[in-house]
């Protein structure tokens, strides 16, 4: 990545993860975990439709498209996971 690309990634970032509440209703442990370890390691893109169960922006952790121009999204509050048409 180059120095904006990086940059812009960590103000991205930091955004999401004020978001997070400390105690969400958690749907799913895994996929939460995965999500925030995703987030951490710089491979997510950020989407811009919010998580149905807890209201913060959904990632899509694989940071590519399936078939369809559909995106693998979930929430790294809540552990929510969905398939949407990006």
């Amino acid at each position: 990545m180059d120095i904006y690309t990086d940059k812009l990634y960590e103000i991205q970032l930091i955004k999401y993860m004020k978001t997070l509440s400390p105690k969400p209703v958690i749907i799913d442990q895994d996929i939460k975990d995965i999500t925030l370890k995703s987030i951490i390691n710089y491979q997510v893109v950020f989407l811009d439709v919010n998580c149905s169960n807890c209201d913060v922006k959904l990632v899509d952790t694989s940071g590519v498209y399936s078939c369809n121009k559909y995106r693998y999204a979930s929430c790294g509050n809540c552990g929510f996971k969905t398939k949407i048409l990006y």
